[in-house]
């Protein structure tokens, strides 16, 4: 940009990556890991300048459970989701996604529990429920499942003697657990 040569910043005593100068007011780069407050510094063949106490990381929301793990493929189940992070931090907004799929109504209660009500989904393979906010994301893996309601399409015989001790068959769909 004017000969200062190449720019290094550093968060705490670690390197960011992908120092960018933009003009002589700007540059972007990429933090490093960290914990805490640190500092900022910013170093070149001009000099150095810093920043005390300039950038705090923030940890990523949890997810520890959820109930239920399971509802009908027409969607509309509350779920209640526990873990971290659901508000502390500035967390902002949540978002919750089912199977890749928005769930609706999110509502963090408190910085530990979250309800939402799933969309609806097609019954079968367990989906990831994903969490994400302004501090990052929390997934369960295959932590829930649709499946389809049973239906009675028919049954044989339709009637019998008032005692009772008639056997009876039902015929239709969902009988098994999630179709199994």
């Amino acid at each position: 940009v004017d000969g200062a040569g190449a720019t290094q910043v550093r968060f705490g005593t670690v390197a960011a990556q992908n120092v960018v100068v933009l003009s002589d007011t700007s540059l972007t780069c990429v933090t490093p890991s960290g914990t805490g407050t640190v500092g900022v510094q910013l170093s070149n063949k001009n000099g150095s300048a810093s920043l005390a106490a300039a950038f705090r990381y923030v940890p990523a929301p949890a997810l520890t459970t959820l109930f239920p793990a399971r509802g009908p493929e027409a969607g509309d189940t509350t779920l209640t989701l526990t873990g971290r992070g659901f508000t502390a931090d500035q967390a902002g907004a949540n978002t919750v996604t089912i199977g890749g799929v928005p769930a609706l109504d999110v509502l963090a209660r408190s910085d530990d529990t979250l309800t939402c009500r799933t969309p609806s989904g097609v019954a079968g393979a367990a989906r990831d429920v994903v969490l994400s906010n302004a501090n990052g994301s929390a997934t369960l893996t295959a932590a829930f499942t649709y499946f389809r309601l049973p239906t009675l399409t028919a049954l044989t015989p339709a009637r019998g003697p008032a005692e009772g001790g008639t056997s009876v068959t039902l015929s239709g769909s969902g009988f098994l657990a999630d179709g199994a």
